[in-house]
């Protein structure tokens, strides 16, 4: 299909003033992983489990839930964990699809456009207007997921 291998690239980090900064630092570096600047792709129909995980991390409060958690395997710590997460992830989502404008069907339209009509639009604008469409298209899947 097309666009199945889109995907965006999503940045977090930890909080530097976290009392747990230390010890959440150690688990991602320890994985692989930054502590600040990590970035995650998100596809149309999926995101890693990975990102999930160091989001769950992230908002650890409790020194005792740093032993439970792996950033290897999907496993939610606590329902008020998970909430806070999912909440972050989709206002992070949502912030990125309000910086387009217009319409993504414009988008769309511009794209197929610049593909029947090769001189109706420049390249760039035609590969612009596909880019933005593609980009939204994986926004909006992850949003409504």
């Amino acid at each position: 299909n097309e666009g199945d291998g889109d995907y965006l690239e999503l940045e977090a980090g930890l909080v530097r003033v976290d009392p747990l900064f230390m010890q959440k630092k150690a688990i991602v570096e320890a994985a692989g992983l930054a502590a600040s600047e990590q970035r995650f792709p998100i596809f149309r129909d999926r995101m890693p489990t990975t990102l999930f995980n160091y989001l769950r991390l992230s908002r650890v409060q409790e020194r005792t839930d740093l032993d439970r958690l792996s950033l290897n395997s999907d496993a939610t710590l606590s329902p008020i964990n998970e909430y806070e997460v999912l909440n972050l992830l989709l206002l992070d989502l949502q912030d990125r699809l309000k910086q387009y404008e217009g319409d993504p069907n414009d988008d769309r339209e511009l794209s197929m456009k610049a593909q029947l009509e090769p001189n109706s639009l420049s390249t760039e604008e035609g590969l612009a207007a596909a880019l933005r469409y593609r980009e939204r298209v994986i926004l909006q899947a992850a949003v409504n997921a």
